[in-house]
């Protein structure tokens, strides 16, 4: 018996009691006319309808390997018109087999073929417990259809199929080829669906939550590169490469496939930038995903601004969900009021963070970046300094100002203003010709911005009101090498004597300077004496009118100041450029926090731990050895695999600790502890359901 005298399509046909309206299978009277078919209905074996199956069908079934009570409930199935996906899987894999051979060996009846297993398909995505073989033997089999016989398809069916088999990396070549039929250009949903096959990044968990978010940002980026989308049809000699599609049949009785197709050589060039594209996308959004799948399955609503928080930018909606309350504390900024000064815990709890007398530095640059989010600026701002605010820090806001150009440079330039106000502040009030030329060696020595001015401005309005201290600033001077010093405790002594004299508490701030930048006095003494006039000493009169024959009272010690050379203060004054090059060196050692890492710790406060690359345990072993101040080598090696990451469930951290023979919370309160004394803050802190570690102090 021929192969097309088996097949029946669309033809309604009897087999024992059933009817089978569209059988799509191959049929015969005997099982001894054609037995290397495992699909093919033999009409003489014996079907027993009232008795059920009692073992499932094992690898490669067939209709005629079946028990009677087998064929029965296939046959049940198929005059069921295949309505729901059977619950002996080996059923629809004997149907599917069939089908197989219709289209690969046969050609015929594509159309139809591919209609009913992407119906299939779908029946069987709403199992409780999908088959990953019968997803991968489908998905490939249609994926080489779509090659082999692109203008059958139409874009729904692709569609379909390409987000129904998001991580088959054979859908590539196919998809690509039968767009090359349809389009000049390669449209974005196909592109996003070729994306994700590329993909490697385990997203299914919450993929089915966040689809059109990720096809979003997908797209924004995807025209970005391409505005028309990828070019299918580039106009250039020797375009084409060859390339093969490749089918391993599910059916015991058929092998390999194979259907040669040409692809551009530029098209295949731009998939790798695409393949990075779609990585990104789903990396920058997979916070997003964890937190709506974890909300969802709590039955929750996610709070909005950690919503926002999370959300890449392009994403985000155009206000930020706290900007009025934010706006209510700030207040209007005006061209008479350009700055308000706040503590900054007022803003930190709005976004409910705990109540601490510190927030650590994560807290502390979410905090500055909710308000630059909400269209102002404060600082000092705690992105740039890498510093910690405490709970009852004040800050100064102003209109917002987009980051500095060169953070080094900034930074630079905010420590030796610090510095400069602290020696100007000698005799209380700083004078204004010393504000001036602060102002101006600032600018003239780090060639400031606009937006940074702005920026120095605030700071500085705030130092002079609340008082400059080096508390910030500390480890910006560690990183200073004694040449470096050396040059800014120059600076420091030309803005004092730039009115031609030291007073005595002039005297004990450059001294108290020096002593900080760990310079010795000496190199003091001699700088001065190098810019002293030749009268020493100088009694001098306050200025004003006094009644006539009034006695000039004494002067107290206070009183007494270094009359210097005004030439020679105009000479210390000219090599700027050494000072930018010792502050810009000092400041570019400093290394900034990963931005992925402040994204992915948004969404600690619901409990989702996010794998983030950390510095290496054994370096960090080295510089932050706990067993130098906690003799227990049980809770020494606790502590090392505790900093292996940023961020532990409670739950797993409890249990970790358990193994060590520790109580968690005993074991977190010695751990901070000992980081109190050797690091100057708490290493460990519980932020809802997540126990953090503190990464800032470790680096």
């Amino acid at each position: 018996m021929k192969e097309n005298q088996c097949w029946h399509g669309l033809d309604a046909i009897y087999i024992k009691n059933f009817k089978i309206e569209v059988p799509l299978t191959y049929v015969q009277a005997s099982n001894k006319n054609w037995i290397d078919e495992p699909s093919i209905i033999s009409c003489d074996l014996p079907v027993d309808s009232n008795s059920k199956p009692l073992e499932q069908l094992g690898y490669w079934p067939s209709y005629s390997g079946m028990t009677s009570a087998h064929r029965s409930c296939y046959l049940q199935w198929m005059s069921k018109g295949r309505e729901i996906f059977p619950v002996e899987l080996g059923y629809a894999f004997v149907f599917f087999y069939g089908l197989e051979r219709r289209a690969l060996v046969s050609g015929a009846d594509i159309s139809l073929i591919a209609y009913e297993v992407l119906r299939l398909r779908k029946l069987h995505a709403s199992t409780t417990k999908p088959s990953a073989s019968f997803n991968h033997y489908t998905g490939a089999f249609l994926w080489y259809l779509v090659g082999s016989y692109p203008e059958v398809w139409t874009d729904i069916q692709i569609q379909a199929l390409a987000f129904s088999d998001r991580k088959n990396g054979e859908m590539i070549l196919p998809a690509v080829n039968w767009a090359i039929t349809r389009y000049d250009f390669l449209p974005d949903w196909l592109a996003f669906a070729i994306a994700l096959s590329f993909s490697t990044i385990h997203y299914d968990d919450y993929f089915k939550y966040i689809k059109r978010e990720a096809f979003r940002l997908f797209q924004k980026r995807y025209l970005s590169q391409w505005p028309q989308g990828i070019n299918l049809h580039p106009v250039s000699k020797n375009t084409s490469l060859k390339r093969e599609i490749k089918y391993y049949a599910a059916s015991s009785s058929l092998s390999e496939f194979v259907q040669p197709i040409q692809i551009p050589k530029k098209v295949l060039t731009e998939l790798d930038t695409l393949s990075q594209i779609g990585h990104n996308c789903l990396s920058d959004i997979a916070p997003y995903g964890r937190l709506i799948q974890r909300c969802h399955e709590q039955n929750e609503q996610p709070k909005p601004f950690f919503v926002w928080d999370i959300l890449p930018t392009p994403l985000r909606p155009k206000e930020h969900p706290l900007k009025t309350e934010v706006s209510q504390i700030i207040g209007n900024i005006t061209p008479e009021n350009k700055y308000f000064s706040l503590k900054i815990s007022r803003i930190a709890d709005l976004i409910e963070l705990p109540t601490r007398d510190k927030y650590t530095l994560t807290q502390s640059k979410r905090i500055a970046q909710l308000v630059d989010d909400c269209g102002y600026s404060i600082e000092p701002d705690s992105r740039f300094t890498g510093k910690s605010y405490n709970a009852d820090e004040i800050v100064v806001a102003f209109s917002h100002c987009e980051q500095p150009e060169d953070l080094n440079r900034y930074k630079a330039a905010s420590l030796l203003l610090r510095l400069g106000l602290i020696v100007a502040s000698a005799d209380d009030a700083p004078q204004a010709d010393q504000l001036k030329l602060l102002a101006r060696q600032i600018l003239e020595i780090f060639h400031l911005t606009p937006l940074e001015q702005r920026r120095m401005a605030a700071l500085a309005n705030l130092l002079i009101a609340t008082g400059a201290s080096l508390t910030s600033a500390r480890i910006s001077l560690e990183h200073l090498t004694n040449k470096q010093r050396g040059v800014i405790g120059k600076f420091l002594l030309a803005i004092v004597s730039n009115d031609g004299v030291i007073t005595q508490q002039e005297m004990k701030s450059l001294q108290s300077s020096f002593k900080r930048l760990k310079l010795d006095l000496k190199e003091l003494d001699r700088y001065i004496d190098e810019l002293r006039a030749k009268s020493n000493v100088t009694i001098i009169q306050r200025g004003g009118k006094r009644p006539t024959g009034e006695k000039i009272a004494e002067q107290p010690k206070e009183a007494i100041v270094v009359q210097l050379n005004h030439d020679r203060i105009k000479a210390l004054l000219q090599d700027t450029h050494e000072v930018q090059q010792a502050l810009a060196e000092a400041m570019g050692d400093e290394a900034d926090e990963d931005a992925p890492q402040l994204i992915e710790s948004m969404a600690q406060p619901y409990g989702i731990a996010t794998k983030i690359t950390a510095k290496p345990t054994a370096e960090v072993e080295r510089d932050n050895d706990i067993t130098e101040i906690v003799s227990n080598e049980s809770l020494a090696n606790f502590y090392r695999r505790l900093i292996e990451r940023d961020v532990w469930p409670v739950a797993e951290a409890s249990s970790l600790a358990k193994k060590y023979g520790y109580m968690l919370n005993g074991a977190v309160e010695e751990i901070n502890d000992w980081a109190t004394e050797r690091m100057g803050g708490q290493l460990l802190y519980e932020e809802g359901n997540c126990l953090i570690i503190e990464k800032e102090l470790l680096n």
